[in-house]
């Protein structure tokens, strides 16, 4: 238990004997029982019992007379961190900065490489500059040109529109009865003897490739024994000789051997097809292929009509839209350039770096963490008996252990509504911004003691003694002693502290003196806790 709650508890138990003795003897005030009076123990508040020689005043005093001083421990924090991260993607090219350096706004702690961002720059103006050329484009209208070769097109459309409506022609008709034919001839001569004519033919070309060759052979003997023989115009005649004569052996052979299944199944198949071939062309037109053509027709003929009527309001807004995201994106792949530079935030010390030059940086990653060491905070707890006491932007005194014979001004800015201690103790942790211009020593981490002055508070309270207050009907009062009279004066009490209340009243002031006992004097109690 803290001294000043064993203090109060004491005050506490004397103030119960002590009344007990004060009633004992009889009361302060007396005087003769009326019938207005005869159903309560109080007295007329102007009756005084002037020839009791027991009664005795006590002298009132201020609240603020009684109240120590509060003070807290804590350690010294930097109000806040920076931490810087990249914004895009790159390669680490430079570190400016390492721990313990100061930097100023906007100097250069990271750089990346930009040759990939530079080129993301040079895609973007391309595309920018393409949308807006076809957006002037689009606004000057149609080229005559393409009017003019649009109009030959649908012309050509109609045109074959007719021609499939009509049907087949005679001649396309006798050309595929043709086909059929030569077809079914080729057919028919794959099961037949083979021709005589071919067959001499053939005879007669393999007689004369005998001859050349036979010749070609003499020639190269006759040279065969030079070194340099294969390059000589004897061996290419040879050679030459040789092929022909094979060619014309195999071109014999072939006329006399039988058709084989392949050759047979392909005439056939080209017969067929033939036929095929004939019926579509009975049949014409079918409707797919008039659906066709009309398609193609009217496909030509919107194309006419809308180069005509030139740009629609649809397609200029389509354009517009086009040439506004091209320079969206010139911008954003402009901004991410601009980010490859990454420069502090704010003016103060490099307490982190986490990047060498050239690592690999994604978007999001911590690289720099800065702090303004001199932008510093004291974080104390206050009990929960004290916390009344302490209110947001109270000043407070700062002495720091590190730093001896001198004190810090600070000034509270934030009262934690919870208590974040164990359930056992109740502390509420207030934070205490130090507000000296110069905090030339102080660091972060160093143990401090937070004191916090008395407030004065002029609101006309007071320390009276508790047995000197009376009630009469529903209100409180006390017999002030000035000089030789004693007066009822009107109090309004605020909070019993044992033998002691604080009690509120504009009739009272410094060095008056109330009717009543205490067994210790204000003087001697310098730890009552005082709520106002």
């Amino acid at each position: 238990m803290s001294n000043r709650k064993l203090i109060v508890a004491v005050l506490a138990i004397l103030s119960v004997i002590d009344l007990v003795l004060l009633w004992s003897d009889g009361p302060v005030l007396s005087a003769p029982a009326s019938p207005e009076y005869a159903d309560t123990d109080m007295q007329r508040p102007t009756d005084v019992d002037t020839a009791n020689p027991q009664s005795k005043t006590v002298r009132i005093r201020s609240p603020q007379s009684v109240i120590d001083e509060l003070s807290a421990a804590g350690t010294v924090e930097l109000i806040s961190r920076r931490q810087v991260v990249l914004e895009v993607d790159g390669t680490i090219s430079q570190v400016n900065v390492q721990v313990g350096d100061w930097v100023a706004a906007d100097d250069l702690l990271i750089a990346l490489d930009t040759a990939e961002l530079e080129r993301s720059v040079e895609r973007a103006e391309v595309d920018l500059a393409s949308t807006q050329a076809d957006l002037v484009k689009l606004q000057q209208g149609s080229d005559p040109g393409e009017i003019v070769v649009a109009e030959a097109n649908l012309a050509a459309a109609k045109e074959n529109l007719l021609k499939v409506q009509s049907g087949a022609a005679p001649e396309e008709i006798a050309a595929a009865q043709a086909k059929i034919a030569a077809a079914q001839a080729k057919l028919n001569g794959l099961f037949g003897p083979p021709n005589s004519g071919e067959i001499d033919e053939a005879k007669a070309d393999l007689q004369k490739a005998e001859i050349a060759r036979k010749e070609a052979q003499r020639e190269y003997d006759k040279i065969k024994w030079r070194n340099d023989i294969g390059m000589t115009p004897e061996s290419a005649a040879m050679q030459k000789a040789t092929v022909d004569y094979e060619r014309a052996l195999g071109k014999l052979n072939r006329i006399n051997q039988p058709s084989s299944t392949a050759s047979v199944q392909e005439a056939k198949s080209e017969v067929q097809r033939a036929v095929s071939d004939l019926d579509l062309l009975k049949n014409r037109p079918s409707a797919s292929e008039v659906a066709e053509a009309q398609a193609k027709m009217q496909e030509t003929e919107q194309k006419v009509i809308k180069l005509k009527a030139g740009p629609g309001g649809a397609d200029l807004l389509s354009a517009q839209a086009k040439v506004q995201k091209a320079q969206l994106d010139l911008e954003e792949a402009q901004a991410k350039l601009g980010r490859a530079q990454v420069v502090a935030p704010i003016e103060g010390a490099v307490l982190e770096v986490n990047v060498t030059a050239g690592e690999r940086g994604t978007v999001g990653k911590t690289v720099v963490t800065l702090a303004d060491v001199r932008q510093l905070k004291l974080t104390v707890k206050v009990a929960e008996v004290d916390i009344p006491q302490i209110s947001v932007g109270q000043e407070a005194t700062i002495a720091i252990d590190a730093i001896r014979g001198r004190s810090f001004a600070g000034v509270v800015e934030q009262i934690d509504p919870i208590n974040k201690a164990d359930k056992d103790v109740v502390n509420y942790p207030v934070t205490i911004r130090l507000t000296d211009a110069a905090l030339d020593g102080v660091r972060p981490g160093m143990n401090a003691v937070a004191a916090f002055p008395n407030q004065q508070v002029n609101d006309y309270r007071w320390l009276v003694p508790t047995t000197a207050l009376r009630n009469f009907e529903g209100q409180t009062y006390v017999q002030l002693s000035r000089g030789e009279t004693m007066t009822p004066t009107l109090v309004t009490p605020v909070e019993t502290q044992g033998e002691w209340t604080v009690v509120q009243s504009e009739a009272l002031q410094e060095g008056d003196e109330v009717l009543g006992e205490v067994a210790s004097y204000v003087d001697q109690q310098q730890d009552i806790t005082v709520s106002y």
